[in-house]
């Protein structure tokens, strides 16, 4: 059978993951608890990030930021979010009761300075960063603009798993942001099922952000029964706001915990086949590569180029279907928010991330490319571009 190249594609160690699994399952305790915190403990290690707490997905890390923010700042009401991204970085804002405003993204893809400052103003609560496909462009510009209006800032590294401002940075984002927001979902970098973990510096928030992860709960029951050896009846908690069911599970920790000590070899793979990419087609007018800021520490995601020549999105698809042909599935990441019927009056004076987002092509670049296959897949890009 003949070879699929898909834009995104997971690749597991089996064995390793199988024996993990098998370990949590033995110990009788497959829920919150027990490896969840012996994830978070390991993950803050390996970024360097002070605190980190264990979440069934990064949109729930995103939300879980929202409130504990909206708390804090009861009179700021409006988040600025890019025009480029996943739905999730968005729809937490409103499922929030706040106020969602789009914003430009620059040929990064990330969220444009100069855009950004037009937007800033004294109800402006937060402002969600977002580092596609591992890249940390202007992230150091976004804090700055933000730590000079008090506005707080969240960093979603759905895509960030490894990524690093620079090769020995630690913590590995910097302490640019007030919340970082990583997602293990299946297809990420450290993906498997699907997880996520919110990281903070400080611990002013983290008793609020215990609460709200588990239905508002102040005791999560893996802590209440450690409590019996105390005679605390484990039945005995209280509640004092509306949560929700966000916590992660000790058995996708497992598995999390099973492929960790590969993540960054895995990464220094994706890197390779990134720079492939970027060296061949700088000799190609019709093609502009997405680069990193960090390219040298980047998690190597996504390697996304923009179809200089395409005028609208049907022309963009109509070159991705052309690869197709030879079993080369490309993806688009992402369709501009603001397009979308729904989220469309959120976005005002939105030009570049509209124009952009009719051009975005994500190429294959995972653990199951070889370079050999880079060199297929850039001979059938040239053949169609001919």
């Amino acid at each position: 059978m003949d070879k699929k190249y898909n834009v995104l594609k997971p690749v597991y160690d089996i064995d390793n993951i199988t024996n993990s699994i098998k370990t949590t399952l033995k110990s009788g305790w497959t829920g919150d608890g027990g490896l969840t915190k012996v994830f978070e403990k390991k993950w803050s290690q390996y970024t360097g990030y002070n605190n980190s707490i264990y979440v069934n997905s990064c949109t729930a890390a995103l939300h879980l930021s929202l409130l504990v923010l909206k708390d804090k700042y009861p009179r700021k009401r409006k988040v600025i979010v890019p025009d480029i991204t996943f739905i999730s970085s968005a729809a937490v804002v409103l499922q929030s009761s706040l106020e969602l405003i789009l914003c430009d993204v620059d040929e990064s893809l990330c969220l444009d300075p100069k855009a950004l400052k037009k937007l800033v103003s004294d109800e402006i609560l937060a402002v969600v960063f977002v580092g596609i496909g591992g890249n940390s462009q202007n992230l150091i510009q976004v804090s700055e603009i933000c730590k000079s209006s008090n506005i707080s800032l969240i960093l979603d590294a759905a895509h960030m798993s490894g990524s690093k401002i620079s090769p020995e940075h630690s913590p590995h984002l910097g302490e640019y942001s007030d919340y970082v927001c990583y997602s293990f979902q299946a297809v990420k970098n450290l993906g498997i099922a699907d997880s996520g973990m919110l990281c903070t510096q400080s611990q002013d928030s983290l008793e609020e952000i215990s609460k709200y992860r588990w239905m508002g709960i102040d005791k999560t029951t893996y802590q209440r029964t450690e409590s019996l050896e105390k005679n605390i009846y484990k039945w005995e908690y209280e509640i004092d706001r509306l949560g929700y069911k966000y916590n992660g599970n000790a058995l996708v920790a497992s598995c999390c915990l099973a492929i960790l000590p590969d993540l960054d070899k895995n990464n220094k793979y994706r890197r390779s086949l990134r720079n492939k990419y970027i060296k061949s087609f700088s000799s190609l007018d019709e093609i502009k590569v997405i680069p990193h800021l960090n390219e040298n520490s980047t998690s190597a995601h996504l390697a996304q180029i923009l179809l200089k020549e395409s005028k609208s999105s049907n022309e963009r698809n109509e070159f991705i279907s052309k690869l197709n042909r030879h079993n080369i599935f490309p993806g688009v990441h992402y369709r501009s928010i603001s397009k979308f019927k729904y989220y469309k009056k959120f976005g005002q004076n939105i030009i570049n991330s509209n124009n952009i987002s009719d051009k975005i092509i994500s190429l294959p670049c995972h653990l199951d490319i070889s370079i050999n296959d880079i060199d297929f897949i850039l001979d059938k890009i040239k053949s169609v571009l001919a």
